[in-house]
């Protein structure tokens, strides 16, 4: 068994829950995301963190900084796209090299939500209304589908109009 896998598998604990470091002391060593990345790439994070906000404004204008999953799905085909024009500013004045790291990152997340069985079975977000937490259940973490609905303002997410709705 690779000793790498194990140490990602128990970084983020647990596995259901929104991420959080883990308690064990080895294991949050193992995992310094301050002086591992944001120290690293100081720039090119909030370069990803600029495009997550021009990104909603444009696909749901007016709502809270949320990741729509239902908007696009096709990580790697859109990462290679923009991977094509790298160098370069896209319409929207985002770096397309800044659109292949935000593209990687939401692959990569997929990749490790698909590897833990019970991130498939439910996941518990925050209410991108309210920010409470709420759990959807879903095969392949798809919001479309299974209980959708925060229990804290109704938000939820319609099937009618493939839109997210908050409700009351």
């Amino acid at each position: 068994m690779n000793d790498n896998k194990t140490l990602l598998d128990g970084a983020f604990s647990p596995p259901n829950t929104t991420p959080q470091i883990s308690t064990d002391a080895e294991r949050r060593k193992q995992t310094p995301v301050y002086s591992g990345v944001l120290k690293y790439f100081p720039r090119a994070i909030a370069a990803v963190a600029q495009c997550s906000w021009v990104g909603n404004e444009q696909h749901n204008p007016g709502t809270v900084l949320h990741w729509d999953r239902a908007k696009s799905g096709d990580e790697l085909d859109a990462l290679t796209r923009h991977l094509m024009q790298a160098g370069t500013e896209d319409s929207d004045g985002i770096r397309h090299s800044t659109k292949v790291a935000w593209r990687a990152l939401a692959n990569l997340e997929k990749e490790l939500e698909l590897a833990n069985p019970k991130a498939r079975e439910e996941r518990i977000v925050k209410c991108p209304m309210c920010h409470s937490p709420y759990t959807y259940r879903s095969a392949g973490l798809d919001p479309k589908i299974g209980d959708n609905q925060c229990t804290a303002c109704g938000y939820r997410f319609s099937q009618q109009n493939d839109k997210e709705q908050a409700t009351t």
